[in-house]
C-alpha cells in the first residue's frame, strides 16, 4: 500500500481540460444569465457574459463544504476555486467575495460550482474569438498549495485555450417594411421587420427624422378633384420605442421590429397611394428597404349575403416553434436541485413529467456507515431517474453516503449529462454543501415542477381588423381549446392588436404542452370573432363588418420565425 502510494504521488501531472461552448441559436460564444442560473426563469434575468468550464483529470481540493455559506477568498485559495489560477489573456479572474457578483469589478467576475472535477467559470464581458483562457497553479505550488485531493498531491500541468472564430448567422434579408392604412381615418402605420437597423429616416434619437417628408408621402387619389391635387406631407405620432431593436410585444404583432404611427392631414380615402421611398430604413449591412407604394384599400364590409359568406375572413393560422424558458427542477435534497436544461428532453413544460426515486438498499440504512456503492439510472421513455445506495462487499467500514457522493453518480451519466444539471442551493455556496446525508426519497418520489413552454400564433385576415370580440379570448380559446386559465398553475393568454391591422398574434404559456395549440389536428374558427371598419367612403355606406363564416383548418401552418 505504501508502494501504491508513492507511486501515486509521482505519477503523472493533473491536467485541466478547457472548455468554451458556442450557442447554437446565436452562433456565439455561450452566456450566462444574472439570475444565477445557466437557463432563463423569469423574465427579468438579462446576460451577465461569458461562461467556460475547466474539468480536471482527477479529483481536486476544493473549499471546505460545511463552511461558511459564502466563499470568501481565503476559503478559496489553495483549491479548484482560486481565482489566481485563471486567466483571460493574461488576467486574472478576481472571486466574487459576496454572495452578489455584480459587487466585483466589471471587468472580472464568478467562480461558481465545481461537481465531477468541473469549475465553471463566469465572467462579466462575453467571451470573443481569439481570447486565449489559461489554468496554471504554478504561483500557489510554489507556495506548497498543490491540487490533488487528500494524499494525492500532484501538481496541475498549466493548460490554455485560444478561442477560434464563430459562425452566427448571416443576415442576407433587406428590411421589410408594411403599411396598413383603412379608409376613413387620418392615420396609417408603418410596419418594419428588421432585427439589425442601422438608420430610420422615419425615427431615430426619440425625435422624428429630419428628413421624414422626403421619405414619407401621401397621393390622394380620391374622387374629390381638390383632393387628387393634394400631396400630403406627413408628420409621425407616434413610435413604439427608441430601441429599434427591440421585438414588439404589447402592442400589436410581435412578429415586427417597429411600427410607426403616421398623421396625414386629409382623411384617407380608398384609391389613395401612401409612399415610402427607397432606403427609408437600412440595416446593418448596408442593405436599404425598397421602394412601397400602398394603394389604400377598398374594405371589404359589403352586406353579407347567404349565411357562410361574408367578406372578412381568415386567410390562415401560422405557429411558431416551442419555446420552453422556464425549466423544471427537483428539489432531492436540503442543499441540491437538479435542473433540466434548455437543450434536453425534458425542457419546459415537459420537464414536469419527470420524477426522481431514491432507493436504499443497505441493511439498517440510516446507522449504517459501511462502504457503499451508488448506482444511476435514466430512463428517458418513462421519464424518471433513479439511484440505489447498496452496501459493497466485502463489508468494511468507511462512512455515510453524501449528496457530493450522488452528483458525481450523476453527472457521470451521459442521458443525465444530456438532459439535466446539478445546482448547489445559495449557488455560490450551500449552507451544508456537498457533506449533507443522502437518504432515499418517499415511495412516490420527487416530482419535477416549475416548468413552463410557450408558442407563438399569427392568424391572418383578409383585411383590416378594428376589434377582437371578448379582447380575443374567443379566437384564443378556437385555436386552443384545452388552455386552462384557471389550472393550478394557470395557463397564460396574450392576444396583441394593434388596431388597424390584418393580424393577430396570441402567445400561449402553459406547464403542460398537451393544453398549448400543436400543428397537428384541425382548427375551427368561429364567426363573429373579429370586426372589420366600415366603409363610410361608398354610396351607400355599409355597416361594420363582422368575420361571418366558419374557417376550417386542417392544421396550423408552421413558421419558426413566430415568437411566444
Amino acid at each position: 500500500m505504501a508502494n501504491a502510494v508513492a507511486a501515486a504521488k509521482t505519477s503523472s501531472m493533473l491536467t485541466a481540460e478547457i472548455t468554451a461552448k458556442i450557442d447554437p441559436a446565436t452562433g456565439l460564444y455561450e452566456t450566462w444569465l444574472s439570475a444565477g442560473s445557466d437557463t432563463p426563469t423569469t423574465d427579468d434575468d438579462v446576460v451577465g457574459g461569458g461562461v467556460f468550464s475547466v474539468t480536471f483529470s482527477d479529483n481536486v481540493v476544493e473549499p471546505d463544504p460545511d463552511a461558511a455559506p459564502v466563499i470568501t477568498d481565503a476559503e478559496r485559495h489553495g483549491t479548484a476555486l482560486d481565482p489566481t489560477m485563471y486567466r483571460i489573456n493574461g488576467r486574472r479572474v478576481e472571486a466574487a467575495s459576496t454572495a452578489n457578483p455584480a459587487s466585483e469589478p466589471a471587468s472580472l467576475v464568478d467562480l461558481v460550482f465545481t461537481a465531477n472535477r468541473t469549475v465553471t467559470v463566469r465572467l462579466s464581458h462575453i467571451l470573443e474569438p481569439g481570447d486565449t483562457i489559461t489554468v496554471d497553479n504554478s504561483l500557489n505550488e510554489a507556495a506548497g498549495l498543490r491540487l490533488g485531493a487528500k494524499e494525492d498531491k500532484r501538481k496541475l500541468e498549466p493548460a490554455s485555450l485560444t478561442l477560434g472564430p464563430v459562425s452566427p448567422p448571416v443576415d442576407r434579408t433587406a428590411p421589410v417594411v408594411e403599411i396598413v392604412a383603412v379608409p376613413g381615418t387620418t392615420t396609417f402605420d408603418i410596419l418594419v421587420t428588421e432585427p439589425n437597423i442601422l438608420h430610420s429616416e422615419i425615427f431615430q434619437n426619440a425625435v422624428q427624422g429630419t428628413n421624414l417628408a422626403d421619405f414619407v408621402k401621401v397621393q390622394f387619389h380620391g374622387r374629390n378633384a381638390t383632393r387628387k391635387a393634394t400631396e400630403d406631407t406627413v408628420t409621425l405620432t407616434a413610435a413604439e420605442t427608441t430601441d429599434l431593436t427591440a421585438p414588439m410585444k404589447a402592442n400589436g404583432r410581435a412578429t415586427v421590429h417597429q411600427r410607426y404611427r403616421i398623421t396625414s392631414s386629409i382623411g384617407l380615402e380608398r384609391g389613395d397611394v401612401v409612399i415610402v421611398e427607397r432606403k427609408a430604413i437600412l440595416d446593418r449591412g448596408g442593405r436599404g428597404s425598397p421602394l412601397i407604394r400602398h394603394t389604400v384599400p377598398r374594405v371589404k364590409t359589403n352586406t353579407p349575403g347567404p349565411t357562410g359568406t361574408g367578406n372578412l375572413e381568415v386567410q390562415s393560422v401560422s405557429i411558431g416553434n416551442y419555446a420552453h424558458g422556464t425549466q423544471a427542477k427537483a428539489d432531492i435534497a436540503t442543499d441540491m436541485d437538479v435542473l433540466a436544461k434548455a437543450t434536453g428532453i425534458a425542457s419546459g413544460a415537459r420537464g414536469n413529467d419527470w420524477r426522481i426515486f431514491g432507493y436504499d438498499d443497505r441493511p439498517n440504512a440510516t446507522t449504517n456507515t459501511n462502504a457503499f456503492e451508488i448506482d444511476v439510472a435514466v430512463d428517458t421513455t418513462n421519464q424518471r431517474i433513479s439511484y440505489t445506495i447498496s452496501q459493497a462487499l466485502p463489508v468494511k467500514a468507511d462512512r455515510a453516503p453524501t449528496i457530493g457522493d450522488l452528483a458525481a453518480e450523476l453527472v457521470s451519466n451521459d442521458d443525465f449529462n444530456a438532459n439535466f444539471a446539478l445546482q448547489y442551493e445559495n449557488n455560490i455556496r450551500p449552507t451544508a454543501g456537498k457533506g449533507t446525508a443522502l437518504t432515499a426519497t418517499a415511495p412516490a418520489g420527487v416530482a419535477f415542477t416549475g416548468g413552463r413552454s410557450s408558442v407563438g400564433v399569427v392568424v391572418k385576415f383578409n383585411n383590416a381588423i378594428a376589434s377582437l370580440t371578448n379582447d380575443g379570448t374567443d379566437l384564443a380559446v378556437d385555436i386552443a381549446a384545452r388552455i386552462n386559465t384557471s389550472a393550478t398553475v394557470p395557463d397564460v393568454v396574450t392576444v396583441s392588436l394593434l388596431a388597424p391591422d390584418n393580424q393577430v398574434h396570441i402567445s400561449y404559456t402553459s406547464a403542460s404542452t398537451l393544453r398549448l395549440p400543436a400543428r397537428s389536428g384541425f382548427r375551427v374558427i368561429a364567426a363573429g370573432v373579429a370586426t372589420g371598419y366600415a366603409d363610410t367612403t361608398d354610396t351607400p355606406s355599409v355597416d361594420t363588418a363582422v368575420a361571418n363564416i366558419r374557417e376550417i383548418l386542417n392544421s396550423l401552418r408552421p413558421d419558426s420565425n413566430i415568437k411566444p
